[in-house]
């Protein structure tokens, strides 16, 4: 694939990927709308049912003042949304609002009726802030965090720090646009004049003397177009947040250049269709005016534009975030794998290698068939004449080849140390072939260990036997090692014997397949 059009898949993936976060959340918000709407309807009904004749009513009607008995009702349920609005965490000014209503001794059927309108709308409003707040949080850092670990596949991995959830809020929180308001401000604002045109809309069916329904349709198609607008406010604030995100991920990952991508089919704008392809220096990326969105309801998005090839899969340095060593990673490192090791750190670059090799069967578990597919009973173990082969120093080695001949069997033969060119002899010869014993006592050791031992078996590789010397020496650790080290240095397939005490504890087999 030719790498501008893999850059340009890839960013189109990702930009899709965060904009179905608004599409559902528009979906939720069609529902919410529709329930105001429908809770709307049934108040005013319900209070045409209870002051209006014949489902009609003049404004001089509306205007008369609560009885007692109607002006209790309207105060307990104005303590009712009052105890709504502290939990639901309303504004502090429209708390006073109705507390203020509360205390009033004379009322109107009018000023009741607004005041179960405001309600409604205010918890609308209240819900879309949050919601959309919670959605662009997510939005931002993570079209930040999936474009660095992109970016990273080209140019190397590296730890990449995550951004505060404080600075987060603090960039969500400053407006892009020339008005001076942010997505927050918008939507209080849509809310008074959302507000404002139904309590009108109501006020003119009074003075016109219209009924019931006719008064009705028209606050419903009100809220109608407030849905639309409401959705719009989504899909443009997340576009802008998710291509804010990549633009800080290019920044801090030292991008030159980005490419504007257009997702080109019948209902691409003809803006973007003349954007797509441009290739920019980045100091020049304004959301908006050079980069995604530029318009309500824009797909579009950018990709870092490099000028060399970029093969995926290609292995690629990266640096080990706890030694700071650089290490060779294969660009299919995932990047739930990337997060967790570069970002979020709850697992090393070890460990992810020892999961990588077995979920790629390059190491394999085979303690069980290891010791079910030897013969048990047959076989031999031979130990050199004393005069070239001390068993005062070699207790140990005998004693492991002992254990190795009782649970596995087969000929195994000690070999007497020798010297050649610096390479010392393995310790033994097992059914043919070399196998080396490395006493280890702790995690840090198996890398020296495996290095040497590679090298005297590596004529006739067998496999190398690890015995860990220390009891408080936990397995897993020293696999993460080995598996570590076999995938750094072992050019040979080969088996592994990791034994503690007088038992095998585990068996792993390598297959050399890069």
């Amino acid at each position: 694939m030719e790498h501008d059009k893999y850059w340009a898949e890839r960013f189109e993936q990702l930009t899709e990927a965060e904009l179905r976060k608004a599409d559902d959340l528009s979906a939720e918000m069609v529902k919410e709308y529709r329930q105001t709407a429908q809770d709307l309807n049934d108040d005013i009904q319900r209070w045409y049912a209870r002051f209006a004749a014949e489902n009609k009513m003049s404004l001089a009607e509306a205007r008369r003042v609560l009885t007692g008995r109607e002006l209790a009702e309207f105060r307990w349920t104005v303590d009712e949304y009052i105890k709504y609005a502290k939990k639901a965490d309303l504004s502090e000014a429209y708390i006073q609002k109705l507390k203020n209503a509360s205390a009033r001794v004379h009322i109107d059927r009018l000023e009741a009726i607004r005041m179960q309108m405001a309600q409604h709308i205010e918890k609308l409003a209240a819900k879309g802030n949050a919601r959309l707040t919670d959605v662009l949080r997510d939005i931002y850092p993570d079209a930040q965090m999936r474009t660095a670990y992109e970016v990273q596949k080209k140019k190397g991995f590296e730890p990449f720090a995550r951004i505060p959830e404080a600075d987060v809020d603090r960039i969500l929180k400053k407006p892009w646009v020339s008005d001076g308001l942010n997505f927050s401000d918008r939507i209080w604002r849509d809310k008074e004049r959302l507000l404002n045109t139904l309590q009108g809309e109501l006020t003119r069916g009074l003075i016109r003397g219209e009924p019931y329904g006719k008064i009705a349709q028209r606050i419903a198609g009100r809220v109608g177009v407030a849905r639309s607008a409401a959705a719009r406010l989504v899909e443009t604030e997340a576009a802008f947040f998710s291509s804010r995100g990549q633009l800080d991920a290019f920044r801090d990952l030292g991008v030159e250049q980005y490419e504007f991508v257009a997702t080109l089919d019948s209902r691409t704008s003809e803006t973007c269709r003349e954007m797509d392809g441009k290739v920019l220096p980045l100091s020049e990326f304004k959301p908006g005016i050079t980069a995604p969105p530029l318009h309500c309801h824009c797909r579009s998005t950018t990709c870092p534009y490099f000028d060399d090839e970029f093969t995926e899969g290609e292995t690629r340095a990266a640096r080990d975030p706890e030694t700071g060593k650089t290490v060779q990673v294969n660009t299919y490192f995932r990047y739930e794998e990337w997060k967790a090791v570069y970002v979020d750190k709850t697992r090393t670059y070890q460990q992810w290698r020892r999961d990588n090799l077995f979920e790629r069967e390059i190491l394999k578990d085979v303690t069980e068939q290891f010791l079910n597919d030897k013969q048990k009973s047959g076989g031999t173990l031979t130990v050199p004449p004393q005069s070239v082969y001390s068993v005062k120093d070699h207790q140990e080695e005998i004693r492991v080849a002992e254990i190795l001949q009782e649970s596995i069997g087969g000929d195994m033969a000690l070999l007497a140390e020798r010297n050649y060119e610096g390479l010392q002899t393995p310790d033994y010869i097992w059914d043919g072939t070399f196998w080396d014993l490395k006493v280890i006592s702790s995690v840090n050791a198996v890398h020296n260990a495996l290095r040497k031992g590679l090298r005297q078996i590596a004529s006739n590789p067998g496999g190398i036997i690890l015995w860990m010397a220390d009891d408080r020496m936990k397995l897993d650790d020293v696999v993460v090692a080995v598996a570590d080290r076999l995938y750094r240095s072992a050019a040979f397939d080969l088996e592994l014997i990791i034994g503690r005490d007088a038992v095998i504890v585990q068996v792993l087999r390598y297959t050399k397949k890069e």
